[in-house]
């Protein structure tokens, strides 16, 4: 190599493990106490050998470097658990956070050194155990009443939310009694993972849906906008809202929400979703807007909806058959056949009423030669069964039609 090309500044430094050994005897703590050391302001400690990188960051890299904590020697490879750290922080007598950052930062000359065990930031490195600052330094009220009794206590306040409870604690709500030490400001915090689990459980004992579904329903409201308008106190004859009725019920309940027509009106006994289907087709209605033009009874020249055929089906068939208003209405869904039709079981059941007895008859009835007998649901029931339901039930055509009596239907059950 020529000699301008050459590093004049290169040297054999040490391995990084003696180096690493002799940075940790000097008892330096962070990087900058690192660079005034090598610059020459620390006196009181031996001067830096040459084979010493000043930069060893730089030197050490991909040779055993880490970080500056690992080289000095002040980062420990595991820091305590959390309830030997609580229990040592406790022991110095600190009372607030600024006081655990004044510690930190070397300004309490009267305690001893924090070990490098006890983390700064104790509330990241002990976040699942965590329950706010009070606990941990032990300044606050060191043991907590039991959950249950402290849930039972914000019960009894009658508070409506999470700020009218801070305002509580704060001291502004002179109508109420004086918070009790043992029952903490942040219960969110302080009963993580011992039974916390909303705001609305801890002021107020919810009610199960079936409760807030009767209570709903003695109101007699229509549609959810209705509900909505109630929640915001516009009928003022009806009873008001309590504390515990959420104004979202789909999202409070929604694991057991079922619709808003199943939320608000009373329970009834709705025929099948397969013979409901069958009857609305008949009526010739091609979209949603139809559908509810007839129910409002804009359409006088079909016959009036009967009382066991929901007006929103959507809510009375949720898990029961439905799928969709164009399913419904007229068999199909976005212009096209739908490729799902009703489990055998249904729809056997349902053409044994016709009253057919071969095969031949089932091809007379398919082709509409038999105007007597009510017409094929569009996109439920298969003209061809022995293919659709091959291999899900069906053996025969004696067992599809099942050698029923004639099928006489009922006057007035439907549309002409």
């Amino acid at each position: 190599m020529p000699f301008f090309m050459s590093r004049p500044h290169q040297r054999r430094y040490r391995s990084h493990r003696p180096a690493a050994a002799f940075a940790r005897r000097l008892g330096l703590r962070t990087m900058r106490e690192w660079f005034a050391y090598c610059d020459g302001t620390r006196p009181d400690l031996p001067s830096r050998p040459k084979d010493i990188p000043r930069g060893a960051d730089r030197i050490y890299r991909g040779r055993g470097w880490r970080n500056w904590y690992r080289f000095l020697g002040t980062e420990p490879r595991v820091y305590w658990n959390f309830s030997r750290a609580r229990r040592y922080v406790r022991g110095l007598g600190l009372r607030s956070v600024n006081d655990w950052w004044d510690y930190c930062a070397g300004r309490r000359p009267d305690l001893p050194l924090r070990p490098m065990a006890v983390p700064v930031a104790a509330n990241r490195t002990y976040r699942r155990w965590w329950r706010g600052w009070k606990d941990f330094l032990g300044c606050g009220s060191p043991h907590f009443r039991a959950f249950d009794s402290a849930r039972k206590f914000a019960r009894q306040l009658g508070l409506s939310s999470r700020s009218a409870w801070l305002d509580y604690c704060a001291g502004r709500r002179g109508d109420l009694p004086v918070k009790p030490a043992d029952i903490p400001d942040r219960p969110q915090n302080a009963y993580r993972g011992r039974g916390w689990r909303d705001w609305s459980d801890w002021l107020w004992a919810p009610r199960s849906f079936a409760k807030a579904r009767a209570f709903a329903i003695r109101l007699r409201l229509r549609t959810r906008k209705d509900w909505a308008a109630w929640c915001g106190g516009e009928f003022p004859e009806l009873t008001p809202r309590p504390r515990w009725m959420p104004r979202h019920p789909q999202v409070a309940y929604q694991r057991q929400w079922r619709g808003w027509a199943y939320w608000l009106a009373p329970p009834a006994r709705y025929r099948p979703y397969l013979e409901a289907a069958v009857w609305v087709q008949r009526l010739g209605l091609q979209s949603y807007r139809d559908w509810r033009r007839y129910v409002a009874g804009q359409r006088t020249d079909l016959p009036p909806l009967p009382s066991d055929i929901p007006r929103t089906p959507p809510g009375a068939y949720a898990g029961c058959g439905w799928r969709t208003y164009a399913h419904f209405l007229a068999g199909k869904e976005n212009g096209r056949k739908v490729g799902g039709y009703a489990p055998y079981r249904d729809a056997a059941a349902w053409v044994y009423r016709l009253g057919l007895t071969t095969s031949r008859e089932w091809r007379a009835y398919i082709a509409g030669d038999l105007p007597h007998l009510p017409p094929l649901p569009r996109g439920v029931i298969p003209k061809s069964p022995h293919c659709i339901y091959r291999g899900r039930g069906w053996t025969s055509w004696p067992a599809w039609l099942a050698q029923a009596k004639p099928f006489r239907p009922a006057p007035a059950s439907g549309p002409e």
